[in-house]
Formats: C-alpha cells, structure tokens, sequence
C-alpha cells in the first residue's frame, strides 16, 4: 500500500512539475519593456494620424513605455499594414487601420500582399466617424442638390479626390456618382491633406473626407461642407445630413482601430486592449477624440474582429455593385 502510494505520488509530482514547465513556457514575459511603434498608413496631419498621436498620448502613461507613432503612406494604407502584417507578433509592433485596409482593400486590389482577416490581431477600437461632402467654394453651391444639378450640366468635367485607389473615399465618390446620375474623374492622392486644399483651390472639385481634416478650413470659408454622409453631427450644426439632402440611403462612416500581427500572445492583446479602452474612456481623450471629429468607442478583441468580417462583406457588395475592377497595388 505504501509503495503505491508512493508511486502515485512520484508520478503526480513529476506531472505538476511538468505541468509548471509548461504553464512557465506559454506565458508572456513581463510587457511592455520598450517603446512600442504604432504604424499610420497617412501623411502627418490626416484625421488617422490626429487620432494616432491623441491615442499615443493616452496610451503611453498607461503601458508604461512610451507609444511610437510612424507615418508610413502610401497605397491606400496597405503599406503600413502590411509592415505589421510582416512584423514579429511580439506586441512591439501595431497598426492604427481603417476600412480602407481592412476591409475594402481585398476587393480593391489584385495583389494584395497580406489577409487582412488572417494575419492581424484585432486588438482595440479607438471610435468612428462619419465622412462629409465638400466642395470648392468657387462653384457657388450651398447645397448637395445645387451641387447635383451643377454636375450633371457638366458631365465628365468635374474632379473628386480621394486617399487612393480602392479607399473609402474612392468608393464614397463611386456610389455618390451612381447615386445622383453624375460623371466624375477621380483624382487619387497619398493623404488628404494636401487632397483637401486642392479642394479649396479648385483644383479638384470635391472629395468626401473625414470631417477633422475640413472642419477649420469649413469655418473660415476656405472650404465649404454640404452634406454629412450620416447624422446630424453636433460639431457641424449648421450642415445638413444626406438624409436631408435627399439622400437617406447614403451613409458612409469609418472607424479607426488597433491591430498587432496574428499570432500577438493573447495576454498582450488584452493588455493592450484594456489599456486602450482606459484611454478613450478617459476625460481628456475622449474630448480630443471628439474635437478631432470622432466618436469615442471601446470594443474587445472578439468584437472588433466580428465587425471586421461584417464590414468587409458590406464593401465586397458594395465593390461588386459599384462594378469596381481590383487594380495592381
């Protein structure tokens, strides 16, 4: 009896202890012990890059390490993500992304050098955001339906920028035209800074952007906003929605959200998530959040992953719809 016992007990000690060996194998060593590098898929002083350094800002004190931001432009923002894509998943590295990389970009583009479903953790929503239609002031419309009756008076002649080949805003442009009957050229730029004042230039005739990086320019008359491709928004109060400009069924938004590369440690992942979470929540970023025109907006892991998959479904209808052709990146 005693020799058994103590047989059993030599067994169930040597499996605890390989159990512990396991257990110490598979977790994570203490995180962050360095700075981290957010990649931004935009020029310096774009609606992504404005959120990026407010969520830097909220970010760093919580981790503990200091939350590098890097533009990395080009290509829609596929080239930022697909750096993260590539990157170890160590949690050092992360991407602030937008439908235009992790959702339209499989529909836009023939050779797309990542899968923005299987090579990302999703990690933190940071808030949305609803897109707006301006226009030059030198056209002399006030309202999207003068604007319309313009257009058409003058097929093929007017221009529309957007951030690059298969974005949201070339897509906003698409639908709008299909929408009203209009004939636009679309004019594709690396960020929508410099798109926007090409915009009050004339230079382009309109584009459909983030309402931060046109909401100065609006104020001063320098640019003028016709239409929220959405609600009402309370930071643009005297500006109609598309809904009361005759358009209830156009609605474009974008969200901005975090993502390190698949197979990031799950414990870092929460971490990063719940850190993220704090920050937005927290008074002084989400009153930045909202100066710069977003809509603050926490989600897990799980639920930003979820609306990732449903997303990318909505523009591949919307792509197909649209008759959009995927071009070489």
């Amino acid at each position: 009896m005693s020799l058994i016992f103590n047989r059993f007990m030599s067994v169930g000690l040597v499996s605890i202890a390989g159990l512990s060996g396991a257990v110490a194998q598979t977790q994570t060593p203490r995180y962050p012990v360095k700075p981290i590098h957010m990649m931004v898929g935009f020029t310096a002083g774009t609606s992504t890059d404005v959120v990026a350094r407010i969520l830097s800002e909220g970010l760093s004190p919580r981790l503990g390490q200091q939350v590098i931001v890097e533009n990395r432009p080009g290509a829609s923002a596929t080239i930022a993500a697909n750096l993260v894509a590539k990157a170890p998943p160590d949690g050092y590295t992360m991407v602030i992304g937008s439908p235009s990389a992790h959702a339209t970009a499989p529909y836009a583009f023939l050779n797309l050098p990542y899968d923005p479903i299987k090579d990302f953790s999703p990690v933190a929503l940071v808030g949305n955001t609803y897109y707006i239609l301006a226009t030059a002031p030198q056209l002399g419309v006030k309202t999207v339906k003068e604007f319309v009756a313009l257009a058409k008076s003058k097929p093929g002649q007017f221009n529309y920028a957007s951030v690059g080949e298969g974005s949201l805003s070339h897509l906003g442009g698409l639908i709008f035209s299909e929408m009203t009957g209009t004939q636009f050229t679309h004019i594709p730029y690396k960020g929508s800074s410099q798109s926007v004042l090409d915009v009050a230039a004339n230079r382009v005739q309109f584009l459909f952007t983030s309402i931060s990086s046109t909401q100065a320019l609006h104020r001063d008359g320098k640019l003028r906003i016709i239409a929220v491709a959405g609600p009402k928004q309370a930071v643009l109060p005297d500006v109609p929605s598309m809904a009361e400009a005759g358009y209830p069924e156009y609605k474009l938004y974008f969200w901005l959200a975090t993502f390190m590369p698949a197979g990031t440690p799950g414990d870092i992942v929460a971490r990063v998530n719940r850190d993220t979470n704090a920050a937005v929540e927290s008074e002084k970023t989400s009153k930045l959040l909202n100066d710069a025109g977003f809509i603050p907006e926490t989600m897990t892991p799980e639920g930003l992953g979820a609306l990732i998959r449903k997303d990318a479904e909505t523009f591949r209808q919307i792509v197909v719809k649209a008759g959009i052709k995927p071009q070489p990146l």
